[in-house]
């Protein structure tokens, strides 16, 4: 293996560089900074589990097969909170916070932001 990498810098360079790229999420969100805000409820949005099944052939080289897939995506609840910058914010929330808030209600939310990247990984209210 060793020799096979070191006559393939190519191969090698994409090694690192998939390494590094795991290494650069695992370092920016193991070491993220959670920050906490309120705001008002302006919206509510509610998407319901849904699913899909797809039929169809696949062609081997041994012929032909009918496959069926099956896909579920779950419930999601979020709510629109407005900063008092005036920023308006999506917040993923649980079902009981969902039904709880009403629009104008004020909304305790915590943010997770990137340790390297300053990026916002994840809104979630809080109560």
């Amino acid at each position: 293996m060793r020799e096979f990498l070191k006559d393939s810098p190519v191969i090698s360079g994409i090694f690192l560089l998939i390494i590094l790229i795991i290494l650069f999420f695992t370092v920016d969100t193991g070491f993220s900074n959670e920050i906490t805000f309120s705001g008002i409820v302006i919206d509510k949005r509610h998407q319901s589990e849904s699913s899909t099944t797809g039929a169809g052939y696949v062609y081997t080289n041994k012929g032909t097969a009918f496959v069926t897939t099956h896909q579920t995506t779950p419930e999601v609840y979020q709510i629109l909170v407005k900063l008092s910058s005036g920023e308006v914010v999506k917040v993923e929330c649980d079902a009981t916070l969902w039904y709880r808030k009403n629009v104008n209600d004020k909304i305790n939310c915590k943010s997770y932001i990137g340790y390297l990247s300053k990026t916002s990984w994840s809104n979630n209210g809080v109560n």
